[in-house]
């Protein structure tokens, strides 16, 4: 791609991530460094954060929380109704999501850690299998990452808009917020605009999006994983194992010669896709440990943003107020459709690896313990690798409908409260 080379340019150029930079030629791990990058924008890249980072971590989230506490303070002293509701609630899920996805990101950097560590010395190259494999593996990469791509691009301009819609369309702030008297002269209203943008544009937008591209990113890896193990799996019986081994091991196979028949050779290549699964099972297990609870206040979040942004779509008469209700609306959509599209995409592909192990020349060999392990294979990924969202709420399509009518059903019920 035009971009990665001049991207990897770049990074050269000025000497950045450096040791990383050389997965921008794979066609799935070129993800996890474009998430690298947003990371380190932030000061969260987990495997790089010193003392430094921290100081600026903890002042940039203690700047955020006091302006989220403004917000709050204002819903105590002056919302009496639903309409006043309806106008905080957005900006209340976004603190929600804010203070989620940061815990996660710093609170679990450890763990983050080790995930990232099996990405990049575990998982097998994209390219190990041949040019076929490897298109199809960037051709399902670019359909998960491109509704990303567009949610952070669209987040930049619905970010830049709320920087500049005070100085140019009213004299009041986008979100109502509590200050003490005397606070809404124009130097300070000033001043508390420019802080906001900063929030605004940094905080909430750059750190949402970072680490939603990061699970994206750990999704698309463990996609290509399985796609790979079908792969090897349908050369099980065809008197290719060595070569699928040399593949898989590379040069680190210092003796292949040491498996003369080809059962021996069937049962090592066995035994290497057995290992593998295991290790790509782990690895979503761990992916629900670690991003379980951020999906959770998501869909949370999700919820609150959805419901009364349509109610103030549909009952507010103010420009701003519609304008700003239809992007958050179409934030919080995009968002969830992202989580539950790679989600789904990861249980899909999970399961594909049964099909495959069938697919291949297993009734060639006479072998029983052969065909145990395929067996075993078999039924093990019939059981899909399932995200879920603190272990409540299953992440797919179906959810995604879920959440969408259940927030109509809101929607409806705060039209009857307000009636």
């Amino acid at each position: 791609m035009f971009f990665l080379k001049k991207l990897r340019y770049f990074l050269n150029r000025f000497d950045l991530v450096q040791d990383n930079v050389h997965f921008l030629e794979d066609a799935s791990k070129y993800v996890m460094v474009l998430s690298r990058l947003l990371l380190h924008f932030v000061n969260l890249w987990p495997m790089n954060f010193t003392k430094v980072r921290k100081v600026f971590f903890y002042a940039t989230m203690g700047i955020a929380m006091g302006h989220h506490f403004t917000i709050f303070s204002y819903t105590c002293r002056n919302v009496r109704s639903i309409d006043n509701l309806t106008e905080i609630l957005p900006a209340m899920s976004l603190m929600i999501e804010l203070l989620s996805k940061t815990f996660v990101l710093y609170g679990k950097r450890d763990q983050l850690k080790d995930i990232i560590k099996i990405v990049w010395n575990d998982f097998w190259p994209s390219n190990t299998f041949g040019k076929e494999l490897e298109e199809k593996i960037s051709t399902n990469t670019k359909d998960i990452l491109i509704p990303i791509i567009l949610q952070m691009a669209v987040g930049s301009i619905y970010s830049t808009i709320c920087i500049f819609l005070p100085f140019v369309a009213t004299p009041s702030f986008v979100y109502h917020a509590w200050y003490p008297p005397g606070w809404d002269r124009s130097l300070f209203q000033t001043i508390l605009n420019i802080l906001r943008s900063y929030l605004m544009t940094y905080v909430i937008n750059s750190m949402v999006c970072a680490y939603d591209l990061l699970y994206t990113a750990l999704c698309i890896n463990c996609i290509s994983q399985y796609l790979q193990l079908s792969y090897a799996l349908k050369f099980i019986g065809t008197r290719k194992e060595l070569e699928v081994i040399l593949k898989i091991q590379g040069k680190d196979n210092k003796n292949p010669s040491i498996i003369q028949n080809d059962e021996g050779r069937v049962m090592k290549l066995l035994i290497i896709c057995a290992k593998h699964h295991q290790m790509l099972i782990r690895f979503g297990n761990e992916l629900n440990t670690i991003f379980g609870s951020g999906h959770f206040l998501q869909l949370v979040a999700t919820l609150i943003g959805i419901c009364t942004t349509s109610y103030n779509i549909s009952q507010k008469t103010g420009h701003m107020v519609v304008m700003l209700s239809c992007g958050y609306y179409l934030a919080y959509f995009w968002q969830l459709y992202v989580y539950c599209a790679s989600s789904n995409s990861l249980s899909v592909w999970s399961t594909y690896v049964s099909d495959a192990a069938f697919d291949s020349e297993w009734h060639a060999s006479n072998t029983r313990d052969i065909r145990k392990c395929l067996s075993i294979i078999m039924i093990r990924s019939q059981r899909p690798v399932i995200m879920n969202a603190f272990g409540l709420f299953q992440l797919n399509y179906e959810s995604l409908l879920t959440v969408m009518r259940f927030s109509f059903s809101l929607y409806t019920f705060l039209r009857k409260i307000a009636a």
